[in-house]
């Protein structure tokens, strides 16, 4: 944990950094760091886990020994992450996250709005950082198009996200290439940026592309089924999903069963072992993941702890 404490007081510094450069009205301040979590007095726990520029920071540090290249892009993928966040609440009517009120909860939609599109904005600024890495002209190219396709596909997987809330059935197949687009591929964008800063072998390359996108399919999959069973906030939240409509994996599969109303939906997922089939179904995919990194061939105590990392997915 040293190791992911300290990369993640890095890329806390670096967007501070990026923030403190850009944002010339103290609102804008505000409100990009209340959903960042980095205002004086809140906890960490606001920040949410760092997940996806920690995955990038360790692959380039598992490859070329050194992560210091691909601050930039870890900056860039978590801005693009909480930006559809905020976005994204305003679009599912959420008012709280990670304990607290939403950006639009406490700003209004408009002004909410506003804030994800400037972090949206910050992505490309924060991305320029890499001319000053020593990286070629290619590889800061490759870089960006790989954040850059990953923010769009996300923005497609959010339209089929909703669209699928208007529709009664949904099958498993539609239901995994949403999720490939809307989580996958950012969390897929992560590790390819990483593994581009760090070498141009393209075979190696090409693992940590196919690792970042099953791990961010195995992450999406556990997201949808953590919360049943217990009481706290995400048992609220998948409530809060169930009456919307959305086809998380353990409703996509109980579905044929025919019930009506969230309480009726969720004890039906709870007692026809929907919630069993969409864990193997997860499992699998993290088991793919974690072959991607062994016969990418590297082999060292930074991909031993990417591995482990990546584990801490089914928790």
């Amino acid at each position: 944990m040293k190791l992911i404490n300290e990369l993640r007081d890095e890329i806390n510094r670096e967007i501070t950094i990026t923030l403190k450069k850009f944002c010339d009205i103290p609102i804008a301040g505000e409100m990009l760091g209340y959903q960042l979590g980095l205002l004086k007095n809140q906890s960490t726990g606001a920040q949410g886990k760092r997940f996806r520029p920690v995955l990038c920071l360790l692959t380039a540090k598992a490859i070329s020994g050194s992560y210091k290249k691909a601050l930039p892009a870890a900056v860039a993928i978590e801005l693009i992450h909480n930006f559809s966040l905020i976005h994204d609440d305003i679009q599912d009517g959420d008012e709280f996250r990670r304990g607290r009120q939403t950006v639009w909860r406490k700003w209004g939609a408009n002004q909410a709005i506003n804030a994800g599109d400037a972090m949206h904005a910050l992505v490309g600024l924060a991305l320029s950082g890499l001319f000053d890495s020593g990286l070629k002209p290619a590889v800061i190219n490759s870089v960006s198009s790989a954040v850059n396709s990953a923010c769009y596909r996300m923005c497609e997987g959010q339209m089929l996200d909703l669209s699928f809330e208007k529709r009664a059935r949904v099958g498993i197949g539609e239901y995994l290439r949403m999720i490939r687009e809307k989580t996958a591929a950012l969390i897929e964008s992560a590790p390819v940026s990483g593994a581009l800063v760090s070498t141009q072998n393209c075979g190696i390359i090409k693992c940590y592309r196919s690792f970042g996108a099953n791990a961010g399919m195995a992450f999406q999959i556990f997201n949808d089924i953590s919360g049943f069973g217990d009481k706290g906030s995400r048992s609220l939240h998948i409530q809060s999903d169930l009456k919307k409509n959305k086809k998380t994996l353990p409703f996509v599969l109980a579905l044929g069963a025919g019930k009506k109303g969230a309480s009726g939906m969720r004890v039906l997922i709870e007692k026809t072992g929907a919630l069993r089939h969409s864990e193997a179904i997860g499992t699998e995919y993290l088991r793919k993941a974690l072959y991607d990194l062994d016969r990418s061939g590297v082999s060292n105590s930074a991909q031993d702890l990417l591995k482990d990392y990546v584990l801490h997915i089914k928790d």
